[in-house]
């Protein structure tokens, strides 16, 4: 007895190729978006054990909760926030440890981003901000 004589006379209708390989373009973004936010835990929290096991729960946490979005737009939406969270933590996120009691110093990665604390502050202009009058009311002072 063949397949066909098993199944009958129904049909099984396979996903066109169109759609397999769209499903697989998604799936290979989304694992690439898993390994990229692992790297990047390891070299923002290196050395720092407790911060490392956070992240890696949270990552972990993140993308199980999700596992079962199917509509593929949902998927590059959640894809796309699983980059900039990854570029936050890149270029916003630094490791502070202490040294001495009291004393601290931050260990900067290339990618951080840096205020730039070369140019000394300047307040605006007066003209920029207009010159504000007090409302006259019938109970102000003057």
């Amino acid at each position: 007895m063949g397949l066909s004589e098993a199944l009958g006379s129904s049909k099984i209708e396979l996903p066109d190729s169109a759609q397999l390989n769209m499903a697989h373009e998604l799936r290979r973004k989304v694992l690439g978006c898993f390994k990229q936010l692992h790297r990047t835990r390891l070299t923002v929290f290196h050395g720092d054990t407790n911060a490392l096991a956070a992240a890696r729960e949270k990552i972990n946490t993140e993308f199980h909760k999700n596992k079962n979005v199917s509509d593929a737009a949902a998927v590059e939406e959640l894809v796309n926030f699983g980059r900039q969270v990854e570029e936050v933590l890149r270029t916003s996120v630094m490791q502070v440890v202490e040294k001495n009691d009291g004393v601290y110093s931050a260990k900067l990665r290339p990618e951080v981003t840096k205020l730039d604390t070369g140019k000394p502050y300047k307040p605006m202009p007066d003209t920029m901000i207009g010159p504000f009058k007090k409302k006259k009311t019938p109970c102000s002072d003057s």
